[in-house]
Protein backbone atom coordinates (compact mmCIF):
# COMPACT_ATOMS: atom_id res chain seq x y z
CA UNK A 1 0.00 0.00 0.00
CA UNK A 2 1.18 3.41 -0.99
CA UNK A 3 2.69 5.89 2.15
CA UNK A 4 0.08 8.57 2.50
CA UNK A 5 2.07 10.10 5.17
CA UNK A 6 4.95 11.39 3.01
CA UNK A 7 2.13 12.98 0.49
CA UNK A 8 1.40 16.51 0.54
CA UNK A 9 -2.70 17.74 1.43
CA UNK A 10 -2.57 18.45 -2.32
CA UNK A 11 -1.28 15.56 -3.67
CA UNK A 12 -3.61 13.64 -1.94
CA UNK A 13 -6.59 16.17 -2.54
CA UNK A 14 -5.72 15.58 -6.10
CA UNK A 15 -5.13 11.61 -5.82
CA UNK A 16 -9.05 11.96 -4.57
CA UNK A 17 -10.14 13.88 -7.54
CA UNK A 18 -8.24 11.06 -9.84
CA UNK A 19 -9.93 8.27 -8.23
CA UNK A 20 -13.79 9.72 -9.48
CA UNK A 21 -12.28 9.14 -12.99
CA UNK A 22 -12.03 12.76 -13.87
CA UNK A 23 -9.80 14.36 -16.64
CA UNK A 24 -7.28 16.63 -16.78
CA UNK A 25 -8.98 20.41 -17.55
CA UNK A 26 -12.74 19.00 -16.97
CA UNK A 27 -14.65 20.64 -14.38
CA UNK A 28 -17.31 18.49 -12.82
CA UNK A 29 -18.74 19.41 -8.92
CA UNK A 30 -16.39 22.26 -8.82
CA UNK A 31 -12.97 19.97 -9.48
CA UNK A 32 -10.76 21.05 -11.69
CA UNK A 33 -7.59 18.85 -12.55
CA UNK A 34 -4.52 20.64 -14.05
CA UNK A 35 -1.58 19.11 -15.33
CA UNK A 36 1.77 21.43 -14.35
CA UNK A 37 5.27 20.05 -14.51
CA UNK A 38 3.64 16.56 -15.30
CA UNK A 39 2.10 16.60 -11.75
CA UNK A 40 -1.50 16.79 -12.04
CA UNK A 41 -3.35 18.98 -9.34
CA UNK A 42 -6.87 20.05 -8.07
CA UNK A 43 -8.43 23.55 -7.65
CA UNK A 44 -11.02 24.05 -6.16
CA UNK A 45 -11.48 20.95 -4.47
CA UNK A 46 -9.73 20.52 -1.26
CA UNK A 47 -11.03 17.80 0.52
CA UNK A 48 -8.46 17.53 3.33
CA UNK A 49 -9.39 20.43 4.56
CA UNK A 50 -13.05 21.47 3.49
CA UNK A 51 -15.50 19.94 5.12
CA UNK A 52 -18.27 20.31 1.82
CA UNK A 53 -15.85 18.69 -0.62
CA UNK A 54 -15.16 15.63 2.02
CA UNK A 55 -18.75 14.73 3.70
CA UNK A 56 -19.86 13.48 0.74
CA UNK A 57 -16.71 11.10 0.64
CA UNK A 58 -16.92 10.10 4.01
CA UNK A 59 -20.36 9.21 3.81
CA UNK A 60 -20.73 7.48 0.65
CA UNK A 61 -17.81 5.27 1.69
CA UNK A 62 -18.68 4.92 5.29
CA UNK A 63 -15.79 6.33 6.48
CA UNK A 64 -16.01 6.68 10.39
CA UNK A 65 -13.86 9.92 12.23
CA UNK A 66 -12.99 9.83 15.67
CA UNK A 67 -11.53 13.51 16.64
CA UNK A 68 -10.40 13.61 19.88
CA UNK A 69 -9.63 17.08 21.92
CA UNK A 70 -6.71 16.54 23.24
CA UNK A 71 -4.70 13.47 21.29
CA UNK A 72 -4.63 12.62 17.44
CA UNK A 73 -8.09 12.16 15.15
CA UNK A 74 -8.58 8.39 13.72
CA UNK A 75 -10.57 7.49 10.45
CA UNK A 76 -11.56 3.96 9.74
CA UNK A 77 -13.69 2.53 7.31
CA UNK A 78 -16.54 1.30 9.36
CA UNK A 79 -17.22 -2.09 7.47
CA UNK A 80 -14.05 -3.34 8.93
CA UNK A 81 -14.03 -1.72 12.48
CA UNK A 82 -12.26 0.34 14.74
CA UNK A 83 -10.14 -1.90 16.27
CA UNK A 84 -8.34 -2.94 12.88
CA UNK A 85 -5.14 -2.21 11.05
CA UNK A 86 -7.54 -0.04 8.36
CA UNK A 87 -7.06 2.56 10.39
CA UNK A 88 -5.57 5.93 10.03
CA UNK A 89 -4.51 8.86 12.57
CA UNK A 90 -3.38 11.84 11.82
CA UNK A 91 -3.50 15.61 13.38
CA UNK A 92 -6.75 16.61 10.88
CA UNK A 93 -9.40 14.05 11.05
CA UNK A 94 -10.05 14.90 7.17
CA UNK A 95 -7.04 14.02 6.26
CA UNK A 96 -6.81 10.91 7.41
CA UNK A 97 -10.60 10.24 6.32
CA UNK A 98 -9.34 10.99 2.16
CA UNK A 99 -6.20 8.84 3.59
CA UNK A 100 -8.45 5.83 4.23
CA UNK A 101 -10.53 6.52 1.05
CA UNK A 102 -7.58 6.30 -1.02
CA UNK A 103 -6.51 3.09 0.80
CA UNK A 104 -10.09 1.55 0.51
CA UNK A 105 -9.48 2.53 -3.19
CA UNK A 106 -6.22 0.81 -3.62
CA UNK A 107 -7.94 -2.79 -1.95
CA UNK A 108 -10.61 -2.62 -5.00
CA UNK A 109 -8.35 -2.53 -7.74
Amino acid sequence: MKDYSAMSDQQINTAVGLSFGEKVGEVVNGLQLVNIDAQYLCSSFDPCNNPADAWPIITANHIGIMPFKSGIATAWPTSVGLLSDAQVKHENPLRAAMIVYLQMMEQKS
